[in-house]
Parts: structure tokens; sequence; C-alpha cells
């Protein structure tokens, strides 16, 4: 059996803040062996944030097995190269239609 980790997912009360991913959420590993410890941890958590300026709306621990890093850079990479073979393509194309209508247009 695979180990378990143990994510605490807090949100904090209001609507956050404009234009940043996850403002207004926190997360934090767990050192927890199982999900009671877990969620005992999280608690821990939230008490010792209190109820100061980071008011807590809510909290979900997330228990999970396996994870892979995604490489960010090649995934981007990837996307250019792409979008750069599709341009090329279109322009071949076009170049393709003009080269016959002027072939037609002159072989008369």
């Amino acid at each position: 059996m695979a180990d378990k980790k143990y994510i605490a997912l807090f949100k904090q009360a209001g609507e956050g803040c404009d234009y940043t991913i996850a403002c207004g959420w926190k997360w934090s590993w767990l050192k927890a062996e199982n999900l009671f410890s877990a969620i005992d941890e999280s608690k821990e958590i939230i008490r010792e944030l209190g109820d100061g300026e980071d008011i807590l709306q809510e909290m979900t621990v997330l228990e999970f097995s396996n994870s892979i890093d995604i490489d960010i850079d090649d995934v981007l990479q990837k996307a250019r190269n792409e979008e750069t073979l599709k341009k090329e393509a279109a322009e071949e194309e076009a170049e393709r239609a003009e080269f016959a209508r002027l072939k037609e247009k002159y072989e008369r």
C-alpha cells in the first residue's frame, strides 16, 4: 500500500483579493500518518491561527497517495512548437494556392 500524504486547505473569510491565483487560500503539508491525525493536526493549525486578521471560513483535508510533477517549461515549449508548425503549414498552404493561381494564369 502506498504511503498517503495529507494537505490542509484553508480558505480565508471574504472574497480575498483580485488578480491573484488562489488569493485567500492557504495550504499546508501535514505530518499526519492517517486521516484522523490529519484532521487533528488541521484543527491545531486553526487554533494557532486564531481569529485574527486572517479569519478562516473553511478547512478541507486532502488525502492522496500519488503526485506527479509537471514540467511547465516542457509543456509550454511543446505548445509553442505546435503553434509554429500550424503557422508554417498555413503559410505553405497559402503559398501553394498562390503558386497554383499564378501557374494557371501564366501557362495559357
